[in-house]
């Protein structure tokens, strides 16, 4: 995961205060990096933010509207799935957010 600050990404280091823990048991301290990304906002209620955007590994992804439920889920374009090489994603790269800040109402990815 990236933050893009005047044009260049830099990585976002992984700090386990960034995380609340009901177990602390669970804390994880290792750098383990991000596993993808939850976009939170107000959807039905101005009070309340809810999950409305999740992009998860290299090409998972599912996005909700106002007024709506969850329902289809999608994968981007993977090709070769099956080679011995490996897949290729050739539409996937790294995440980067425009800004971290509380205020910001959009999410950029310079991809």
């Amino acid at each position: 995961m990236n933050e893009v600050i005047d044009g260049e990404t830099h990585p976002i280091a992984y700090e386990p205060d960034m995380f609340k823990y009901q177990d602390q048991q669970l804390r994880v301290t290792d750098d383990l990096g991000f596993s993808g990304l939850r976009l939170r906002c107000p959807l039905n209620k101005d009070d309340m933010k809810e999950e409305c955007a999740v992009f998860l590994g290299a090409s998972y992804f599912r996005a909700v509207a106002k007024g709506q439920n969850y329902g289809l889920s999608a994968r981007g374009f993977a090709n070769g799935t099956g080679d011995p090489k490996g897949r290729n994603l050739p539409f996937s790269g790294n995440s980067g957010l425009k800004s971290r800040s509380l205020a910001s109402k959009a999410v950029v990815s310079p991809v």
